[in-house]
Parts: C-alpha cells; sequence; structure tokens
C-alpha cells in the first residue's frame, strides 16, 4: 500500500532543471529542522543518467553531500579529465593547448611533464599553435634538459591513436590509467572519447552520511524515510521497452530472453518506493523538456492529492543556496553592494550623460600617472588621442588581447604588416654590408630579402599563428615582393649621402649598430613630459648633414593621409621633431610616408613645424584630461583596429552612439583633434 497522505505529495515543475533545484531545496529544508540526517534522504529516477550532469552541478551550488549509488560519471573526476585530455590531443591532433591542458592534469612525477622544471611553460610562445613536431622543435630558446623530456613525449603524442596504448603507460598513473586500459579494452582507440565517457567510477562520498542519489530499482532494495523521485514523465517512467535491432521479437519474442521487461520493472521499482517509504515521499515530472516540448506525466503519477504546480519563479519555503536565498528575498538583495553596482550601472547604461562606468576615474589617480610616464610609441599616442578608454585598458590596466593560440586562414593588415617589417630587419645587415640602400643595386636588396624570408618565416612559425602552408607560402611571396618594392623604391639620392633603416631612437633596441646617433638617447615631445621611442623605416641623410628624409612604409592600400588625419597619423610628425632633436635643428628634414603597395604612393608631410605644435596642443590636452580622470571613448573605440574591442559590449555602436555627444563635450577641446586633416 502506498504512503497515505500527508506523506505524499505530487509536483510539476518547469523543467528537468526546475526539478532538480526543488529536490534540493526540500532537502535543504528537511536537515534545517535538525531532526533528518543526510543518510536518511534518498533521490531517485528510472533513468538517472539523464539527471547526472544536473545533480552535480548544483549540489556543489547547493554545498549538499550526494553519494552516487551508481558511480559518478569518470570525466567529472580530474583522472577522468586527464585521461580526456590525452585522448583529446591523439585523436584531435598536435597544438599547444591541448599540451598545456595535459600538462596541467597528468603532471605524476614519474611522468614526462611531472620530470620538466615547473616554469617550463614560460619557454613557448602563447600565440603558436605548436600544431606539428617541426613546429616545437623551432621554438628556440628552449633549455636543452627541457627538449630531451619534452619533445620525445610530444613525438609520441604526433602518433596519434596508433599509439594509444603506448601513450596512457607514459603519460598517466593511478585512476587515469585504469580508466584509460577499461577505455581501451571496451572500444577500438578512434572511439576513446565515447568509450571515457561512458565510464563510471565508485563515488567517495559516505553512503550513509550523504544524501543517495540513485536508480528507483536501487532504491527499492535499501528504502530511506525521506524520498523524492524524480522524471515521472509518460516515455520515462515506466520506461518503454525497445526492440532488440539484432534479434527482433518476430525472431525471438523478448519475453523468452528477459523476463522481466524494463516497463515492468520500472514499475515494480516504483510499487516498492511507494510500499517502504515510511515518512515522506515526493512524486516530481516536468512539464516541458529542454527544448520547449510539451510532456505529459507519467501514468504511475499519484492523483491523489492532485500534482501541485510550482512556478519556476516562486518564493520557496527554503532555499538551497546563498544566490536562491537572494533570489527569494529581493529586497535584501537590493541591500547589497552588487545589487545596487548593478542597478546603478543598468541606470546609468540608459543614461545619455557620461556617468561613473562610461570612464571616470578619480583624478590624479597613481595608475593612470604611471602609464602616462611610461615611454610611448606613436601607437599608445595615437591610441591617447582617440581611444582614451581604450589607452587606460591597455597601458595603466595593462589588459591584452587573448591570444587564441589557433592557425589563421590569413594575417591581418597588423600582423601582415609586421611580416613586412620583419623582412626589412632582417635583410638590413645585408645591405649596410654592401654600402647601405644608397649605394646597393635593386638584385643585391632582393637577394637580401630573400634570404631573410627564410629566418623570418622560420620565426614566426614558431612563434605565431600562421596560414596553412599554401596560403602561408603565398603570404610570404606578398611579403617580400612589398619588402623589396619598400627598399627599392625611386627616391631621389641625396648628395652625397648614406642610407639607414631601422633606425632606432628613445632607448629601443637597435636593429643597425651603425646608427646616425645614440638610439639610448630619450627623446622628449617638447612642451610635454611624454616620452618616445622607436624605429624610422628609412633615414636618408646628405653628405653635408643638412639635409634628411625620412621614409615610413606603410603596406595597406595608397591614401592620401592629410596631415595629422585627425589624430591617427602621427609618424611623419613625430619622427621629423626626433630627427631634428637628435642631429640638430639646422637640420632639413622631410617626413614622408611610402605605401608600396600595387602601383604605390609616396606622401610628404607639408609643414612640419605647424603639425608638430598642433600636435603637441593635442597631447597636452589630452594629457591633461586623462589626469583629471576622463578615461572616455573616442572615434577609434570598438573600431577596426581597436585592440580592447573585446572589453567592450558585443554591439558598441549602441553604446558610443547613445554618449557621443556627451563625450565629446566632457572631453571638450581634446575632442578638436579628430576634426582636423
Amino acid at each position: 500500500m502506498p504512503p497515505t497522505e500527508p506523506a505524499i505529495r505530487s509536483l510539476t515543475c518547469a523543467t528537468a532543471r526546475h526539478e532538480v533545484i526543488e529536490a534540493m531545496r526540500w532537502a535543504r529544508g528537511l536537515l534545517a529542522t535538525g531532526n533528518v540526517q543526510a543518510g536518511q534522504i534518498a533521490f531517485a529516477a528510472a533513468s538517472p543518467g539523464e539527471y547526472d550532469d544536473l545533480i552535480l552541478a548544483i549540489s556543489q551550488e547547493a554545498s549538499l553531500d550526494i553519494h552516487f549509488a551508481h558511480g559518478r560519471r569518470s570525466l567529472t573526476t580530474r583522472d577522468g579529465q586527464a585521461a580526456a585530455a590525452l585522448a583529446d590531443v591523439l585523436l584531435h591532433g598536435l597544438s599547444q593547448d591541448r599540451v598545456r591542458r595535459l600538462a596541467k592534469l597528468a603532471h605524476a612525477a614519474d611522468t614526462p611533464f611531472g620530470r620538466l622544471p615547473d616554469d617550463w611553460l614560460r619557454h613557448l610562445p602563447r600565440a603558436a599553435p605548436l600544431s606539428s613536431p617541426e613546429r616545437w622543435r623551432q621554438i628556440g630558446d628552449m633549455p636543452a634538459d627541457v627538449a630531451a623530456i619534452l619533445l620525445p613525449a610530444i613525438d609520441l603524442i604526433a602518433e596519434g591513436s596508433g599509439k594509444a596504448a603506448d601513450a596512457g603507460e607514459v603519460f598517466l598513473r593511478g585512476v587515469a590509467q585504469q580508466l584509460w586500459r577499461r577505455a581501451l579494452l571496451r572500444a577500438p582507440a578512434t572511439a576513446l572519447e565515447a568509450s571515457l565517457g561512458a565510464l563510471r567510477l565508485p563515488d567517495v562520498n559516505e553512503a550513509a552520511t550523504s544524501i543517495g542519489w540513485m536508480h528507483a530499482a536501487t532504491l527499492a532494495c535499501c528504502p530511506r524515510p525521506y524520498v523524492w523521485l524524480l522524471g515521472l514523465n509518460a516515455r520515462t517512467w515506466p520506461r518503454s521497452a525497445a526492440e532488440d535491432p539484432l534479434l527482433p521479437d518476430h525472431v525471438i519474442p523478448a519475453s523468452r530472453l528477459n523476463s522481466l521487461p524494463v516497463t515492468l520493472a520500472d514499475r515494480l521499482a516504483f510499487r516498492a518506493i511507494c510500499s517502504t517509504t515510511p515518512t515522506q515521499l515526493v512524486c516530481c515530472a516536468s512539464r516541458r523538456d529542454a527544448t520547449g516540448r510539451l510532456l505529459g506525466l507519467s501514468p504511475l503519477m499519484p492523483s491523489d492529492p492532485a500534482p501541485e504546480r510550482l512556478r519556476r519563479a516562486r518564493i520557496p519555503e527554503h532555499a538551497m543556496s546563498e544566490q536562491d536565498r537572494m533570489m527569494a528575498r529581493p529586497d535584501e538583495f537590493a541591500a547589497t553592494v552588487r545589487s545596487a553596482s548593478a542597478h546603478a550601472c543598468w541606470q546609468d547604461w540608459n543614461n545619455p550623460a557620461n556617468t561613473s562606468h562610461d570612464g571616470a576615474i578619480r583624478p590624479d589617480h597613481p595608475v593612470l600617472a604611471r602609464a602616462l610616464g611610461r615611454v610611448h610609441s606613436a601607437t599608445s599616442l595615437r591610441t591617447l588621442l582617440r581611444n582614451p578608454l581604450g589607452f587606460t585598458w591597455q597601458y595603466a590596466l595593462g589588459w591584452r588581447e587573448p591570444d587564441t593560440g589557433a592557425d589563421a586562414m590569413e594575417l591581418d593588415a597588423l600582423q601582415f604588416g609586421s611580416l613586412v617589417h620583419a623582412m626589412l630587419d632582417g635583410a638590413l645587415p645585408a645591405i649596410e654590408a654592401e654600402g647601405g640602400l644608397g649605394h646597393t643595386g635593386p638584385g643585391t636588396i632582393a637577394d637580401a630579402v630573400t634570404s631573410a624570408r627564410v629566418s623570418v618565416a622560420a620565426d614566426w612559425e614558431a612563434k605565431a599563428a600562421v596560414p596553412p602552408a599554401i596560403l602561408w607560402t603565398l603570404t610570404l611571396d606578398r611579403a617580400e615582393a612589398m619588402a623589396v618594392a619598400a627598399l627599392t623604391w625611386p627616391l631621389p639620392t641625396l648628395p652625397g649621402g648614406r642610407s639607414y633603416a631601422e633606425v632606432a631612437f628613445g632607448g629601443m633596441e637597435a636593429v643597425n649598430p651603425d646608427g646616425p646617433w645614440d638610439h639610448l638617447a630619450p627623446v622628449t615631445i617638447p612642451g610635454t613630459t611624454l616620452r618616445i621611442q622607436g624605429r624610422i623605416d628609412r633615414l636618408d641623410l646628405s653628405a653635408d648633414g643638412r639635409t634628411a628624409r625620412l621614409v615610413d612604409y606603410k603596406t595597406g592600400w595608397p591614401k592620401d593621409p592629410g596631415v595629422l588625419n585627425g589624430g591617427g597619423e602621427l609618424q611623419r610628425c613625430l619622427y621629423a621633431y626626433v630627427v631634428q632633436a637628435m642631429l640638430g635643428p639646422q637640420v632639413s628634414v622631410e617626413a614622408a610616408l611610402l605605401f608600396p603597395k600595387q602601383d604605390g604612393a609616396y606622401h610628404p608631410l607639408g609643414n612640419t613645424k605647424a603639425a608638430l605644435s598642433t600636435l603637441t596642443t593635442a597631447l597636452l590636452r589630452a594629457e591633461t584630461s586623462l589626469r583629471n580622470g576622463h578615461a572616455l571613448f573616442g572615434p577609434d573605440t570598438g573600431g577596426k583596429y581597436d585592440a580592447m574591442a573585446f572589453a567592450l559590449p558585443a554591439s558598441p555602436g549602441a553604446l558610443t552612439d547613445r554618449k557621443r555627444e556627451a563625450a565629446a563635450k566632457q572631453l571638450g577641446d581634446v575632442a578638436l583633434i579628430w576634426e582636423q586633416a
């Protein structure tokens, strides 16, 4: 006979997750009375595997000890994840991320990763995918002792699933190794992911002192006073028996092979649970599945009393966790700091004026002072002028764009420009040995660039993500052609002059040691405290030292950059000042941008002194504004080349369009540079 009222209760919940949450609330309420022990409570289902992940996740949130009578899925344990990490790298191929994951999980003392020094990961270039053993061997700064251990391990991993048995013995120990062996016995190595996912491990939580989570048949054999039954929906309890595809009923009736069909077993288990639960029984069902489809109730669901409909947003009698308690008490949650901050942020989002959530910082903040006091580049100063918010994130807070570590189909514009400049740097020593740019023929320059291409390509392959082989070769061809075009561009030769390439200044590391000045000497923008450093792509000097021409190569499409281009084009102006500061005010300087792409274009700067005066005024205003705490967004915020765009909303225009007018008004004179050509 089933328990009599009020020992029985029927419920319907919104989803399976809601079912589990209500079960945890119920258990927490029983334990709160002080008269019920965890070992007296049990959860059960006809097919518990469908609820395992929910039970595990929500029980951790509720801080309740749950004993999985049928065992925990191996992949929910650290040992199972170690085996899964090895299967991932064997089946899906080498990559730095997969090897890092394996090293973190499988580092027993007598395994290859356990014998490596603690700091061995710092030798890996984080942006490189390292998708083949050859790429691993190209890592230039790997110590010999690390290479002696790591490279044989990489070679074994590269063998793939064919060496799965050997790999398990080499990299795994203890329970992880036992799981690996069991998985290989169940199925071929190519199915390791599925076979590992099907394995279970005994639960470490003590059954007598933990809430039980088990199959209905198990609960029928070991009853507990307080029981919550999950999943009492049509076709799930009782489950319907499926016809065996290998031995269909017309060949051999299922009743002859199995005297207890699954449907009958579920019914018997339910009756046994009802008759052996002495204190309280709760029967629970879902109203909808994960896709939103309506579900029917199980024919076993007690109809007296009628099932009670629980709403997802209801205020429960007992909370399962701190978060659940706060959701049930909105007034109490509203008084917390987190709620006040979230509410203020939402209000400020819809406020067209600038608020504390739009880049307002305490004036004279030491972090801002440190960022402004660093040695700047043309890039950082452009960010200061056109994106104060991004400048703060990148140079004050030290945020960096995350490296995906995956091979790209093509290099973006910035990466391609860096590749071309790397070839220019690599070709420089050979060109200087032949007399420099001004005295070297086109054939010699082309040969030097071709030689530099080999070393640059190897360095990129070891340190950065590169396209597949064919596309990478085409990219190198384009970069080589552009580098040759840049170095052989027909510029008028200065009288008795000499040409220099990659001329460092302001403390930047020198590529060419035979430069025209001391590259370690500090350079400060006149009228400001801002120090700058960098490299000038090409500098031509006349024999009398009174005429200079500096050229900055651009790998994009030819275009007229104007004078300062709204603060986006600073190289010509800044580099012209550097040349005069280092060589003296008597030097006449021509500063130009050279676009070697296709037919190319050469754009010299007109009035250098006027441009420098305008730029100095704009930088002073931007520096003062940022020191006053106005880290607001500018025209480059969320743009195509904004490295900090990942920290903005998915659609940054929704923010910038709403607050653009207020930001420009608060920045005041700082925004004037944006409108200048």
